[in-house]
């Protein structure tokens, strides 16, 4: 049985443009959506279905940690921020975030990305 991957669907909420760039620029072969504020991502999670959603720690409307209560029961959650620590990495794994990057790390997002289209894996 040959595995064909499919390309996900990513919502990205960061609102520094030049960020969401970089990381949607990092993101190979699925479909990147950008959002810069937590309200338009809630809103167009109501419409339409994501497969992962990568936000940014701090946001206009957002902040911290609730930014992952706010979106895990639409899609599992990779939170980013310019700053971060072991610390960080596991609150946000206690509350539901698949994981915690840097975004001075930007090739690991690849990482969790694929890791979403192994065979096997809950879609």
């Amino acid at each position: 049985m040959v595995f064909t991957k499919r390309p996900l669907r990513i919502l990205i909420v960061d609102d520094d443009e030049a960020d969401a760039y970089m990381v949607s620029e990092e993101i190979e072969n699925h479909v990147v959506v950008v959002e810069h504020y937590m309200s338009c991502a809630l809103n167009r999670l109501k419409k339409e279905h994501f497969d992962l959603i990568i936000t940014d720690i701090s946001l206009p409307d957002s902040f911290g940690l609730k930014n992952i209560d706010k979106l895990k029961s639409y899609a599992p959650v990779l939170v980013m921020s310019g700053i971060g620590n072991g610390k960080m990495t596991a609150a946000a794994k206690r509350h539901g975030a698949l994981g915690f990057i840097c975004k001075n790390n930007l090739k690991a997002i690849n990482w969790f990305v694929d890791s979403k289209t192994e065979p096997g894996h809950a879609q």
